[in-house]
């Protein structure tokens, strides 16, 4: 697979808005991973869709597959602090069993990123010594498609899935609402070349994620913000 992947792992930049005085976090996660479908189209919950102006665009859906060589990156769900991570040779079943020398609360209490070279990112929760199945859907290669997943970053607890949210998609010609499915994924294909940005409102902020440049394949980016709320 010849997926193109932007991987990071941390800020890649902050857009500070004009109309507000919130900074908005944007964010790319090493790899890719995830589970779960999308429907091929419509605005329902569970399901990417499109709708508006600049045209037709066609939801591009994971894929079956098997992920290799998978990295689980454990941070504290309290904190926020990065506590370690775990290198699996393929999925299934992981036991969790990270130390937290500083637990936010009597246990320690994990989320985890999931990720692999041509997968979606997952999110996982579980508390110490407890097992999480890793399963993983692939990223398909699609002509001048854009895909990943757009997650909702905090201060303190868990980061979570930006999911079943309606943003605006903006790029050449493209000026279209898009709606992320139940585990904050984004994919569209046959996107006229260039870079495009995903927008919304929430919780009273305009914020902006970018940018993603559709190119002759797949481009694979992952998107955080910071919320509002947690920002301030």
């Amino acid at each position: 697979m010849s997926v193109s992947s932007k991987k990071l792992a941390g800020i890649v930049s902050i857009i500070a808005l004009a109309a507000s005085a919130c900074t908005v976090e944007v964010t790319e996660v090493e790899g890719e991973g995830g589970s779960g479908g999308i429907g091929a189209g419509g605005t329902g919950t569970g399901g990417i869709g499109a709708g508006g102006t600049g045209g037709s665009i066609t939801p591009v859906v994971p894929a079956e597959g098997v992920a290799q060589d998978i990295t689980l990156s454990v941070y504290s769900n309290g904190w926020g602090d990065h506590l370690g991570t775990i290198e699996v040779d393929t999925e299934g079943p992981v036991v969790i069993d990270v130390e937290d020398p500083d637990p936010y609360g009597s246990s320690p209490q994990f989320y985890i990123y999931a990720t692999a070279d041509g997968f979606y990112t997952e999110l996982y929760g579980c508390s110490f010594g407890e097992t999480i199945n890793v399963d993983l859907d692939a990223v398909p290669e699609r002509p001048n498609a854009i895909a990943g997943v757009v997650f909702a970053k905090q201060s303190y607890f868990a980061d979570v899935y930006f999911a079943n949210e309606t943003l605006q998609l903006v790029g050449p010609g493209v000026n279209q609402s898009v709606t992320t499915d139940s585990q904050g994924r984004y994919g569209y294909e046959g996107l006229p070349g260039g870079s495009y940005q995903l927008e919304f409102e929430y919780q009273g902020e305009s914020i902006i994620l970018e940018t993603i440049n559709a190119t002759e394949t797949t481009d694979y980016t992952d998107l955080g913000f910071m919320e509002p709320m947690q920002a301030s």
